[in-house]
C-alpha cells in the first residue's frame, strides 16, 4: 500500500489503502493520518470519511467520531449509514434517548 502512495501521491485511494491497513492492524492514530490525507485530497470520498470516523470510535473519542459522522451526513444526505453509526455511538455513550432518534 505504501508503494501506491509513492506511485500515485495525488490519488486519495492510495492514501485510503494505507489508512485501511493501519486500521485493520489497530494502529488508529497512524490510520487517521492517512485517512485525513485521503479526505483532504477528495472531500467527497465516502469510505474514507466513514473509516476515519471509525478510528475515533474505536478509541472511545465519541465526540470526534460524531463530528465525522455528521460531516458524512452533510456531504451525503441520502445515505443511511452515517445515521446508523451515530446511533451506535450514542448507544456506546449510554445515551439511549438520542440513539432512538
Amino acid at each position: 500500500a505504501h508503494d501506491l502512495i509513492c506511485t500515485y501521491p495525488d490519488l486519495a485511494i492510495a492514501w485510503f489503502s494505507v489508512g485501511c491497513y493501519y486500521y485493520m492492524t489497530r494502529r488508529y492514530e497512524l490510520s487517521r493520518r492517512f485517512l485525513h490525507k485521503a479526505t483532504c485530497l477528495d472531500k467527497f470520498f465516502y469510505a474514507a470519511w466513514i473509516v476515519y470516523a471509525h478510528t475515533f470510535s474505536e478509541q472511545d473519542a465519541d465526540d470526534q467520531a460524531m463530528a465525522s459522522y455528521r460531516t458524512v451526513s452533510r456531504f451525503f444526505p441520502h445515505s443511511y449509514q452515517p445515521l446508523l453509526f451515530q446511533g451506535m455511538a450514542y448507544l456506546n455513550m449510554n445515551n439511549y434517548a438520542y440513539a432512538e432518534k
